[in-house]
């Protein structure tokens, strides 16, 4: 059995697809049905280990992304346990194909939103092949191999969250991972995010 693969933001993403399934950089999965979710987190509210503030973590996907459930997911860091070096815990954004609008559509300029925000709140999302092209930068992030998510869809950049690695499942068989160019093009995007919302919020206060 191979040995579980870490990398964080920046480095480059080795994807493959494998009997043995290790969920690396860059790469899409599936999470699955909460019921299933919390099946697999074995979810334990008498533990006071560091798998409590982990399961604590994931236990977040309940409370703030309902709808994230039963979608693929983009990961964008992976790391190994400190106590099992079997383990493996992932972060990633969640993915959305917007009910199989674009952004310009869901997002229209005759909507009630100012231009600021309407601005800002596409920006929250980055464009996946098969998408089209994002429409303030123009990007789409392709995939190793040139396989595409199976819709029109867009990576979260406002959320993002972690859990252990068999709380997730392959998606499509595995092997669906951004290039290393676009899984960087995608850190970029998160970073310029992040930024972003961090400066509107001292703005407001």
């Amino acid at each position: 059995m191979a040995g579980p693969v870490s990398a964080k933001r920046g480095e480059e993403p080795e994807c493959d697809a494998s009997e043995t399934w290790k969920p690396q950089r860059g790469e899409i999965a599936w999470l699955p049905d909460k019921n299933v979710f919390l099946e697999r987190l074995k979810y334990d509210d008498t533990c006071l280990s560091a798998d409590r503030i982990l399961q604590l973590n994931a236990i977040k996907l309940l409370d703030q992304a309902r709808e994230a459930f039963y979608h693929p997911v983009v990961i964008f860091e992976t790391r190994q346990d400190e106590l099992n070096s079997e383990r493996i815990h992932v972060r990633f954004h969640p993915i959305s194909s917007s009910g199989g609008k674009t952004l310009s559509d869901k997002f229209n300029p005759n909507s009630r939103l100012s231009p600021e925000d309407r601005e800002n709140l596409i920006r929250r999302y980055v464009a996946l092949a098969l998408a089209p092209p994002h429409p303030i930068t123009a990007k789409v992030l392709s995939f190793i191999g040139g396989k595409e998510t199976e819709k029109g869809s867009y990576v979260d950049l406002f959320h993002d969250y972690e859990c252990p690695a068999e709380c997730l499942d392959e998606y499509f068989g595995g092997g669906t991972c951004l290039t290393a160019d676009c899984a960087n093009k995608l850190d970029q995007a998160y970073k310029d995010h992040s930024k972003r919302t961090s400066l509107a919020s001292t703005q407001t206060h």
